[in-house]
C-alpha cells in the first residue's frame, strides 16, 4: 500500500512529466496540478477503488470549487460505496452548475432510489429522459 508521501512523489512526477511531454493534455479552465488529481482519481475509480478516487476528486474540488465533472465523478463514486446522501449532494450540486445534464439527474435517481427515495427517484428518472430525448432529439431541415 502507497503511503501519502509517495501518492504525493508520484503526482509532482506525472505532473512534471505532463508539463514536459504534453503542455496542452491540460483542459483550457484547468490548472495543471488540478488535471493531476483528476486523472490520477479517474483512474483509481476505473480500478474500482473508489475510497482513493473520492478522496482524489475531493482534492479536484479544493484546487477547484467550479469543477462540475469533479462533484458528478466525486457523487459516482460515492454511491458505488454506498454512501448515498454524499452521493446525492454531488449530483444536486453537478445539477446546480449544469442544469441540462441528463446524466447527473440519472445517477442522482440511482442514489435517490437505493436511499430509500423513490417519489426523489422518479422525478430524477423523468427528467433525465426528457433531457436524454431533447439532447439526441435529430435536427431536421425543412426544405422549400
Amino acid at each position: 500500500m502507497l503511503n501519502l508521501s509517495k501518492i504525493f512523489i508520484l503526482i509532482l512526477e506525472t505532473l512534471v512529466l505532463c508539463l514536459i511531454i504534453c503542455p496542452f493534455h491540460v483542459h483550457a479552465n484547468n490548472n495543471p496540478v488540478e488535471q493531476v488529481f483528476f486523472d490520477y482519481a479517474d483512474e483509481q475509480s476505473r480500478q474500482t477503488n473508489f475510497e482513493a478516487a473520492v478522496d482524489g476528486f475531493t482534492n479536484v474540488l479544493e484546487i477547484n470549487p467550479e469543477n462540475t465533472e469533479a462533484y458528478f465523478m466525486r457523487g459516482l463514486n460515492l454511491t458505488r460505496l454506498g454512501e448515498y446522501e454524499l452521493a446525492i449532494q454531488d449530483f444536486s450540486e453537478a445539477i446546480a452548475r449544469s442544469p441540462k445534464g441528463s446524466e447527473s439527474y440519472y445517477w442522482r435517481a440511482e442514489a435517490r432510489k437505493l436511499s430509500g427515495d423513490r417519489l426523489g427517484a422518479v422525478a430524477d428518472y423523468s427528467r433525465a429522459s426528457q433531457l436524454k430525448m431533447f439532447n439526441t432529439m435529430p435536427k431536421f431541415v425543412i426544405r422549400r
